[in-house]
């Protein structure tokens, strides 16, 4: 039998509670219940549970280490409560089912949810989406969504590539020039704390300048959004 740490027992039951709630596949279930004696209490091996699939022991361990960092995108993802305070709309339109089956579909496609901007955010294309207007999406609709999202970025990079650099930068560059502003001044003398200060805040505004530029779609790309909309 497989030794299990107590931070591993603390995962087992997280593990439980998502077969509870329906969060995963037949075979995901079948899987985790053997690797981690959910029911009998007996937890095989991943040689043991290949056997009983007849997939290979690292198949096993890849389901496993799928379901694992799904467990963590739960844990991550805000509740139902937080959505609905955030996004009102979202309670009137859809039932808990829906809205968990709608968070679903947000994660599986590279989402995760932003603490401190109460948003999810993509980071391998540098998109964030806000909690109003998600009562307009089902999980196809923002999967197809996304999809349009990951074609813009194939076929327009300069534009994809400085919105990365915005995201990356803007709050870092906003953080140091506050910074500065409120506690340079005790370490240097005042001349010097204006004209860095005064650096820092023309250097933002020629970053902000020189990102919007890049990002700037195409004619071509506002063309395609005007016959898109105007045939619907």
């Amino acid at each position: 039998m497989v030794e299990r740490s107590w931070n591993q027992t603390t995962i087992k039951a997280e593990l439980m509670k998502l077969i509870n709630d329906n969060r995963l596949t037949e075979r995901e279930e079948k899987v985790i219940r053997l690797r981690w004696g959910i029911g009998d209490g007996y937890c095989r091996t991943l040689e043991e549970v290949g056997q009983v699939f007849n997939i290979t022991p690292a198949r096993i361990k890849q389901i496993e280490v799928k379901v694992i960092q799904k467990l963590k995108r739960v844990k991550m993802r805000p509740s139902y409560e937080e959505l609905i305070s955030l996004s009102p709309f979202l309670g009137e339109k859809k039932t808990r089912q829906e809205v968990e089956e709608l968070m679903d579909a947000i994660e599986n496609c590279g989402y995760q949810w932003d603490l401190k901007s109460k948003m999810f955010f993509n980071t391998e294309i540098s998109l964030g989406i806000r909690t109003q207007g998600l009562d307009l999406f089902t999980p196809e609709k923002f999967r197809k969504w996304d999809l349009e999202r990951r074609n813009e970025a194939i076929k327009y990079p300069e534009q994809t590539a400085a919105k990365r650099l915005w995201g990356a930068w803007f709050s870092k560059i906003l953080c140091a020039t506050f910074l500065w502003a409120f506690l340079g001044w005790i370490f240097v003398s005042w001349q010097i704390w204006f004209l860095v200060l005064l650096s820092l805040i023309v250097g933002f505004v020629c970053f902000r300048i020189y990102c919007f530029r890049k990002m700037q779609m195409p004619d071509e790309w506002l063309e395609e959004q005007k016959k898109k909309y105007s045939s619907k």
